[in-house]
């Protein structure tokens, strides 16, 4: 039986775990608690649902089994067979955990491994046995970083098996799936523009293929959030001219007394720019007193 295990709460920052669906996240957690000290595990699929669903009789394999392949092209995990039984090892385990007095795995190991590497190794986790008590903590391996897993995936001598990254083939998106996956994180992605840019380009990011349409997506509404705040506040003050524009127009059409008043505010503002004297003080209370009249000020009609 597995010992106890706690993941922390820093799983849910992985960009690898992230990308997996909430299924095969369940999956992967349940892998993860399931293996035993050694990394190792059974990766039947019927095995795995009456370990993880005992009591879900109407769970489906297929969905397991379509679980299981998302997990084995995103993390850092191995399945292989051995005479025809299926097994699993976390392939980073034994860099990642400490397990004291560790029990030594029952299950077959795969001949000729496969090299040690995936997406997942930024979000595995170090297990801590106090000395004192059978209970652990785990906490994750600060050393944990992108530089580590390159360097591991540089000194690997070989790999029989390619992993996600060596055999992803991209497919360019349609404008509607665009459009989906922009209403799925909710942004109101202009799909078409970002079709036609990248289409433009070869689909390219940089100098190299893109691989992931959908991460461009969302880096494409991070640089468009400060444009569209712009965007959307000229707007706002284009909206309210124009509504003021409509409101002054419509006082000069139906008050002669407010028509008289600009036609001298504009007279006094002309000598003013021609460096004579002009009084605007009673033509603007004059101005207000009008205006106060129909339930305005100065702004609701543009003026400062």
């Amino acid at each position: 039986m597995a010992r106890k295990r706690m993941i922390s709460p820093e799983i849910w920052e992985s960009r690898s775990f992230s990308r997996l669906s909430d299924f095969a996240k369940l999956i992967f957690i349940g892998l993860f608690s399931q293996a035993d000290d050694e990394g190792y595990g059974n990766a039947s699929p019927g095995y795995i649902r009456s370990k993880l669903f005992p009591n879900d009789e109407e769970r489906r394999l297929t969905d397991i089994k379509k679980a299981l392949s998302e997990i084995a092209l995103g993390m850092s995990i191995n399945f292989y067979e051995v005479n025809g039984d299926s097994f699993y090892h976390l392939t980073h385990w034994s860099e990642w955990q400490k397990v004291d007095r560790p029990t030594k795995s029952r299950i077959p190991k795969e001949q000729n491994p496969p090299c040690k590497r995936g997406k997942g190794g930024d979000m595995l986790f170090r297990e801590v046995l106090d000395e004192s008590s059978t209970n652990t903590r785990r906490t994750l391996d600060e050393s944990s970083t992108t530089n580590r897993i390159e360097q591991n995936r540089k000194e690997c001598v070989y790999a029989r098996v390619r992993t996600h990254e060596d055999t992803h083939t991209f497919v360019k998106p349609t404008v509607e799936e665009i459009t989906a996956y922009g209403a799925e994180i909710g942004k109101t992605v202009n799909a078409q523009r970002f079709y036609d840019f990248y289409e433009s380009k070869g689909w390219t990011v940089g100098s190299r293929p893109m691989r992931d349409w959908k991460a461009c997506v969302r880096k494409w509404e991070e640089k468009a959030e400060p444009q569209l705040a712009v965007n959307k506040e000229k707007q706002t003050a284009d909206k309210q001219a124009d509504e003021a524009s409509r409101i002054k127009a419509n006082i000069l059409d139906t008050d002669p007394a407010f028509y008289e008043n600009e036609r001298a505010l504009r007279l006094a503002n002309m000598a003013i720019a021609k460096g004579e004297e002009a009084d605007l003080t009673e033509i603007l209370k004059e101005r207000e007193r009008i205006l106060a009249a129909h339930g305005l000020t100065n702004t609701d009609i543009g003026d400062k």
